[in-house]
């Protein structure tokens, strides 16, 4: 695999199988022939039933693994990315002075992740109100604080968890700073650009020139191999996870080490925020910051990310 993300070998075994269909006249004899007790009809009426109200339940189950779906009536699109590793460089400071090491991070299981960053039609229709200050149904949601966010994914995973729609183990919640990177670098399709999706800012990024300080619809930028919109710029992307911001150097500092799976930083006040935005020099996959849990600004949104619970 080239670039910067490494996968394991895939092993897909396909079978035939010699399928014959039945019409529901020739199914209606087959479970209630001419010659059966009420009883016995009564059973199968049941299983019957067991059986259609089950097919009903699992198709009812929007998310299927391996692919893409819309969260129905928030019509939110998530994009699958599959498990695998990146590799990334991390600032470090073993004395007074920064150094840069080469990481190697796993993400051990595979998740969905929001197509684009959640617009203001979609925070307005799970949370009733729209608190940005560039108003646009289809331009990112800005003006929202950490909380803010975690509270939008807490209310959709309750929706979703009492309509049947939740692969057991998983809820929406804001990425960790690992799956955003490994998801904006491309995952297991990456081709290890630059930007997210891109070597050349201006086909992916709206930034401080071109945006010319205000952010635009999502979507208008060209995806990322995985299909997803808007990694690079357009606004600051709330994480999951926390980071140490080193007054004295002005630099953010991971705390997590080289060959670990499934980082989450616990460490610090702040709170990663990753991608850039439309105020600042172009994003690149690698680009993040941090800002107190209450903070909000026009620059800040968020995606979200159908995965294991933390």
């Amino acid at each position: 695999m080239s670039g910067d993300v490494y996968a394991g070998n895939n092993e897909i075994e396909i079978r035939r199988f010699n399928v014959k269909v039945y019409s529901l006249g020739q199914v209606g004899k087959i479970l209630f022939p001419a010659k059966c007790s009420i009883g016995v009809i009564a059973m199968r009426l049941k299983y019957t039933f067991l059986i259609i109200l089950t097919f009903m339940l699992l198709s009812g189950c929007s998310s299927r693994f391996g692919e893409n779906f819309t969260i129905p009536g928030a019509n939110i699109k998530m994009i699958w990315v599959a498990p695998g590793t990146y590799k990334t460089r991390m600032r470090y400071y073993p004395g007074p002075h920064r150094f840069f090491k080469l990481f190697h991070i796993t993400i051990s299981k595979g998740f969905w992740i929001g197509k684009y960053e959640i617009t203001q039609k979609e925070y307005k229709s799970i949370m009733g109100d729209n608190p940005s200050g560039y108003k646009g149904d289809n331009q990112p949601v800005e003006m929202v604080s950490w909380s803010m966010a975690t509270e939008f994914c807490k209310k959709l995973t309750d929706i979703e968890r009492q309509k049947g729609r939740l692969p057991k183990g998983y809820i929406y919640r804001l990425p960790t700073s690992a799956e955003w990177e490994f998801a904006a670098r491309g995952g297991i399709k990456s081709k290890g650009f630059t930007y997210s999706g891109s070597n050349d800012a201006n086909e992916v990024c709206w930034h401080g020139v071109n945006a010319k300080g205000k952010p635009k619809d999502v979507g208008l930028k060209k995806a990322n191999e995985l299909g997803i919109h808007d990694m690079s710029g357009n606004v600051w992307e709330w994480c999951f996870d926390r980071a140490v911001y080193k007054k004295d150097v002005g630099d953010i500092i991971p705390n997590y080490f080289d060959g670990v799976s499934d980082p989450v930083g616990q460490v610090g006040s702040e709170y990663i925020i990753r991608g850039a935005s439309c105020m600042v020099t172009p994003g690149k996959v690698a680009s993040l910051w941090t800002r107190p849990p209450s903070n909000t600004n026009f620059e800040i949104g968020y995606r979200i990310v159908l995965a294991p619970a933390i």
